[in-house]
């Protein structure tokens, strides 16, 4: 996928979370069924992408596999995933915010999870796969890391989902040249029919 950002790649068995404290409305993982994972002979399982938020990655990493998507369309329960060819059009829903409790990092964040799925048990909407969550094996996470300040770069524009609090922050965000400044430096808005200037 194409970026003004940079990706950086984890195996999932070297992913971990020091402390995570479910919230009030976090289930908690439910036993496998090893019978998702049969594939039919003669087929084999075939490689897909989940785009998500940070927030929503470290649950997953927490509990070591997917529950149920909350947006269920068409009738479909499961685990939203793209196909190989489709790879790209995870960028479109996996959520970009900024770090938690980080007011410095200027950096915006999303998550790109690799899978193995067994497409013999899942089925499929407006060209994406609905997979159960016990249907799947995560390979690997890749990390997207964007600068804010390429947020509005040629071709970027409409090509990933920002998270609305990323806006508010971007309103009232101290920087002046990728340094934290006063209350009377931050965001300059051009005045139509001006040009524009970098101070």
């Amino acid at each position: 996928m194409g970026s003004p950002g940079v990706f950086y790649y984890v195996d999932f068995d070297k992913l971990s979370v020091p402390l995570y404290l479910p919230g009030p409305g976090d289930t908690a993982p439910k036993f496998r069924d090893p019978k998702m994972l049969e594939v039919p002979h003669g087929e084999s399982l075939q490689t897909a992408t989940h785009g998500t938020s940070v927030g929503a990655a470290v649950k997953i990493i927490a509990d070591g596999c997917f529950t149920e998507a909350l947006n269920r369309s068409g009738g479909k329960h499961g685990v939203y995933c793209e196909g190989a060819q489709r790879k790209h059009c995870t960028a479109f829903y996996s959520t970009m915010n900024f770090a938690a409790n980080d007011p410095v990092d200027l950096n915006l964040y999303s998550c790109f999870f690799e899978l193995a799925v067994n497409k013999a048990v899942g089925t499929s909407t407006g060209g994406q796969w609905v997979q159960p969550p016990d249907s799947i094996i995560i390979a690997g996470m890749h990390l997207h890391c964007l600068p804010v300040t390429k947020l509005y770069s040629d071709g970027l524009i409409g090509w990933c989902t920002v998270a609305n609090t990323v806006l508010d922050r971007i309103r009232t965000h101290k920087f002046l040249r990728g340094r934290a400044a006063g209350a009377d430096q931050g965001i300059r808005y051009p005045t139509p029919g001006r040009q524009r200037t970098m101070s």
